[in-house]
């Protein structure tokens, strides 16, 4: 083999004996202040290399803020792999770092131990820690308090005077409120009277509209029976609110004639049937006398 190759062949074999370092840029630190770390190690084309893995922390009192990626440097004896990576401690102490261990081509290759010590933040004499002092009394001072509440005060006082001066002016000019009669204040017999009386007098069943004039009718007894008696009519079929009504305090007689006008109804609503004249006549004259004949004992 030439000679000159020798020192060719033997130049990866002594770069490889070169141990990785870790460096710190500074090992005296304030609690909570960040340093940074430096791993390097020399690469070797052609070599198999394993980094060291980080977790979140260094030891119990050492913590890794940021790692960023590892980087290739051109030095004077060759290419470096570099690593920078930012640390911090919050308790203070002398913190040891452990070595980082490389493995390169089954090899571990180890960094030396480091050291940084925390320092706790030093306080001058006039900045010591002290007790809690007494309370102090403030005196009142009313010059004080009107500078500065004053102007809040009477911007206060002028929005209530505002606020009642605009609803005394909204009471004179809303009118006086009339008392309007409701029909709740006529009693229910008196009501389903003047219904019949005026369906009687718009002669509807005269014009030919026998359904409009049956409907009308049994609605007004429906509403009449339904507030006198407490039951749902209007909501009942004719069997239905007869079969109710026999237990009620509605006489025997009244319940005949009541079904009566109500299957008539029935037969001109839904089976077209075109009563007579004196049909017609007929079932109004026993929807008064129905009516009349229920009134209650206290209405009369």
């Amino acid at each position: 083999m030439k000679r000159w190759m020798l020192p060719v062949l033997c130049w990866p074999v002594v770069t490889l004996g070169q141990p990785p370092t870790a460096t710190l840029d500074t090992a005296v630190v304030r609690p909570g202040e960040q340093i940074q770390l430096t791993l390097s190690m020399p690469h070797v084309p052609g070599s198999v290399m394993t980094w060291p893995v980080l977790a979140d922390t260094l030891t119990a009192h050492v913590e890794v803020v940021h790692a960023q990626p590892i980087d290739t440097v051109l030095n004077e004896p060759g290419t470096m792999l570099v690593q920078q990576i930012r640390i911090t401690s919050f308790d203070t102490g002398h913190w040891a770092i452990p070595p980082f261990h490389f493995h390169v081509n089954g090899d571990t290759l180890s960094t030396r131990p480091l050291l940084m010590e925390v320092r706790p933040v030093e306080l001058d004499e006039p900045l010591r820690l002290r007790g809690v002092g007494p309370i102090i009394d403030i005196p009142f001072s009313f010059g004080w308090s009107m500078r500065h509440y004053g102007p809040w005060l009477l911007g206060a006082l002028c929005i209530l005077l505002v606020v009642r001066w605009a609803i005394a002016r909204s009471r004179r000019k809303a009118p006086a409120p009339t008392a309007i009669p409701t029909e709740d204040h006529v009693p229910a017999h008196i009501r389903a009277l003047s219904g019949l009386q005026a369906l009687a007098s718009e002669q509807v069943w005269q014009a030919g509209r026998h359904k409009e004039y049956h409907a009308r009718l049994t609605d007004l007894l429906r509403s009449y029976i339904e507030e006198r008696y407490a039951v749902p009519a209007m909501e009942r079929t004719t069997n239905e609110l007869i079969h109710e009504l026999s237990t009620s305090a509605l006489p025997l007689e009244q319940q005949h004639s009541l079904r009566g006008m109500l299957q008539l109804a029935d037969m001109v609503k839904f089976a077209k049937l075109n009563p007579a004249p004196t049909e017609n006549e007929a079932i109004m004259r026993n929807a008064v006398r129905f009516v009349e004949a229920t009134v209650p004992p206290t209405s009369i």
